[in-house]
């Protein structure tokens, strides 16, 4: 039988290639498919984005796209495709009631104008990127806003609101914002009632400023509040009382750094609202640090001491699942500290004298302050990719396992801790104060964690969710007569057994804080995730993980995941930078050279085995 010549074999192996490919090419055109290699899966749509689409989307979602026209550079294209993509993944999930059309707001001048209007009315804005074109750079305007409608609802989404110039890589990192923008935007649109959000008052909690950054956080999400369980009356003469029904249209109570007592009967209401299903967050400080004391000409040290005032409250608490020890813990992971001693014009405290009498200035700013933790919890999805929280002076939570509720850890300290009890002495230096200031150890160095090696450490909890059925703290049968007659008269039900519900216990009540600057200008908030000592980035996830936990005890938590995506910090380890960079440098550059070296010469040696005899 005479053999097929090789030439006509692979003349046919190449029209079998051809036709596969033609094929496949033509599937894909009618059914989206991506392979997503990333480790986090960012490129995939989240199990809860389809369970959303799939369950929520009962009404058609218009989606207009203004991002498009024929001269933007290659990366806005990409971000335009990437866009088209997800909603056609959308799609898939919420069939025909997805769907998305393009404007060219340059197409026809006399719309432009208009169309620009629209977008200040609504507070977006177009952005500016620097292109080549041409050996030449040219600066480019687009507009990566969307609009999505539903009925009467609409939302305007602005990918890049943040910045105005932007550059390749920051419209690279904007790729992961897509999905979560897009089910933030439709959740907003849906017409669902929000559950309300209430800060309590009346008892020194923090001030409206101070909690700035948590209002710009929840505000398309929830509806925000403050309510007092205290009322005062009109009639100035009457004494102040507690209104049993305070809490009645309030969802989630958030109790942020009380400052004076509650009343038994205040806590009676708060225990009837958690009777009721409420759902509660208790940022609460067992301890006050007194560091601001420093400020103080003269003042080297200062003391810690307990919140004693608090103790009714706390027992509450325990009884529920998880009290707050009076103590607070330093921990190896960091936040710096701008020192008391050096924040006025005119410093009261601006050198010491080191071990030879030499005069030294004082840094102003501690690059490790251990009892402000910044502290996360390993496979927690309320914490993954976020970034740490950043706590001052936090106590341990002590966990009751006495009670039937389930304890789930949220934040917890990194094994290189240290326990401080609730009197300690707060003070910036090592130094003998009352000789010659001499300077033994860089400030902040008394607190550092000290690990015993032959004792195994184990992480504390700082930050414990509880859920479950809760049982009261106030049964029916020590109440008076005359409060059974007032609860009565106001139509009040009582219950000394919950419905399944949750709270969140935080060992510490600065947890909600932003900073605030004084200056000439006036007083300006400080958001909550930056560190304005250091760094103009986002570093701490304060903000975001007080969302995902409302989310979460809302039954909300389909952006949980997605939020994930949205704030995935990438650091390098500077030590390891500083220390062994020739060695990184070099295993760079040698590396990959080796590596093609031995491919070329696997190569050389295959083909002189199979030709040369």
């Amino acid at each position: 039988m005479k053999r097929k010549s090789p030439k006509y074999k692979h003349i046919i192996e190449l029209v079998l290639f051809i036709a596969a490919i033609l094929v496949i090419n033509l599937v894909a055109g009618f059914k989206f498919f991506r392979l997503d290699m990333t480790e986090e899966k960012i490129h995939t749509l989240n199990d809860k984005t389809k369970e959303y689409l799939s369950e929520e989307v009962d009404d058609v979602i218009n989606v207009v796209i203004y991002l498009n026209g024929n001269e933007l550079p290659p990366i806005i294209q990409k971000f335009r495709q990437a866009i088209k993509d997800k909603l056609d993944e959308f799609k898939a999930y919420a069939g025909n009631n997805i769907k998305y059309t393009y404007v060219d707001i340059n197409e026809d001048p006399k719309l432009t104008k208009k169309y620009k209007q629209t977008f200040n009315e609504k507070g977006v804005s177009g952005n500016i990127i620097q292109h080549q074109e041409k050996g030449a750079a040219k600066m480019v305007e687009f507009y990566p806003i969307v609009e999505v409608r539903q009925g009467s609802n609409s939302k305007f989404i602005d990918f890049m609101g943040d910045m105005v110039d932007v550059s390749p890589y920051y419209v690279d990192q904007k790729l992961n914002t897509i999905e979560y923008e897009f089910l933030s935007a439709f959740n907003t649109i849906s017409g669902k009632p929000k559950p309300t959000v209430s800060l309590l008052r009346g008892h020194g909690e923090l001030k409206n400023i101070e909690t700035i950054s948590v209002y710009n956080q929840l505000k398309n999400f929830y509806i925000l509040d403050t309510v007092r369980i205290i009322k005062q009356p009109k009639d100035s003469l009457q004494a102040p009382k507690e209104d049993l029904n305070a809490l009645d249209k309030t969802d989630v109570l958030i109790v942020a750094k009380p400052q004076k007592p509650f009343t038994e009967k205040e806590l009676f209401i708060l225990d009837q609202f958690i009777m009721k299903g409420g759902k509660i967050i208790w940022s609460i400080d067992m301890i006050d640090d007194h560091e601001d004391s420093l400020a103080i000409p003269g003042t080297f040290y200062t003391f810690s001491e307990t919140n004693d005032y608090l103790d009714n409250l706390e027992k509450m608490l325990y009884k529920y699942g998880a009290g707050i020890k009076k103590n607070f813990v330093s921990n190896q992971v960091c936040a710096p500290q701008y020192r008391y001693d050096m924040r006025e014009e005119s410093y009261w405290n601006p050198y010491y004298y080191d071990n030879f009498k030499n005069k030294k200035p004082i840094e102003p700013i501690i690059k490790q302050w251990y009892p402000f933790p910044c502290v996360t919890k390993e496979g927690s999805e309320l914490t993954k990719n976020i970034g740490r929280v950043k706590l001052k002076y936090p106590s341990i939570i002590n966990i009751n396992n006495g009670t039937n509720v389930s304890k789930t850890v949220l934040l917890e300290t990194d094994y290189e801790y240290k326990e401080w009890p609730a009197i300690t002495r707060i003070r910036y230096d090592e130094r003998i104060v009352f000789e010659d200031l001499a300077s033994v150890e860089p400030s902040g160095t008394y607190f550092k964690p000290k690990i015993n090696q032959e004792v195994p450490t184990v992480k504390q909890p700082l930050a414990v969710l509880l859920e479950g059925e809760f049982s009261t703290n106030f049964p029916k049968s020590l109440f008076s007569p005359e409060f059974l007659k007032g609860m009565e008269d106001a139509n009040f039900k009582y219950y000394d057994k919950s419905k399944k519900t949750s709270m969140i216990v935080i060992g510490d009540g600065d947890f909600l804080r932003n900073d605030i600057l004084f200056s000439k200008q006036g007083v300006q908030p400080i958001n909550l995730g930056l560190d304005y000592m250091v760094s103009r980035e986002m570093i701490y996830a304060n903000a975001v993980f007080l969302h995902n936990c409302i989310d979460h005890i809302t039954g909300n938590d389909y952006l949980i995941p997605l939020r994930s995506r949205v704030n995935m910090p990438r650091f390098l380890n500077s030590d390891e930078i500083l220390n062994n960079r020739a060695k990184w440098q070099g295993i760079n550059l040698i590396i990959p050279s080796i590596f093609v070296l031995i491919l070329g010469l696997s190569q050389w040696f295959i083909r002189r085995r199979k030709y040369v005899k």
